[in-house]
Parts: C-alpha cells; structure tokens; sequence
C-alpha cells in the first residue's frame, strides 16, 4: 500500500488562505504522485494500465478509480 496516500490515490494538502483579519483553512486533494503519476496501484504497487477508451482503472486487486485513469498517461512538467 502506498504510504503517502494511504492506498486512495490521492494526496490532500491543507492551505491556508487569507480571509479579512485571519486565515482559513481549505483542504485540497491531488493524484498521488508518489503511486498513480508513476502508474502504480495504490493498494498492491502493480503496474496500472489503461484502456484508450476508459476512464476508469482496475486492478486485479479490487481497486478502481473513475477518476485516475487521464493523468496517468499525460505527461507531468
């Protein structure tokens, strides 16, 4: 399992942003660059790939993610 992430894909980041004489708090998540931008399961660390034609990934151990699928093969600057 991915340790970064926790096996979910997705890493949250808490920023804290400027709000009239204090700061609030707001929470954002990004795919997991330590797992799903190098094609990995976040659950067993297989190899992901994806069909051209699907937007959802599977693994062979249960895990899948409608929203994965995309980012793995753009290419990350």
């Amino acid at each position: 399992m991915c340790n970064k992430c926790n096996g979910t894909g997705w890493e949250t980041t808490r920023d804290y942003v400027p709000y009239g004489s204090t700061s609030v708090s707001m929470e954002s998540s990004d795919f997991c660059r330590h797992c799903i931008l190098e094609n990995k399961c976040p659950v067993c660390d297989t190899e992901l790939t994806c069909p051209d034609d699907v937007d959802i990934v599977f693994c062979q151990c249960g895990y899948h993610s409608e929203t994965n699928c995309p980012p793995i093969f753009e290419e990350v600057e």
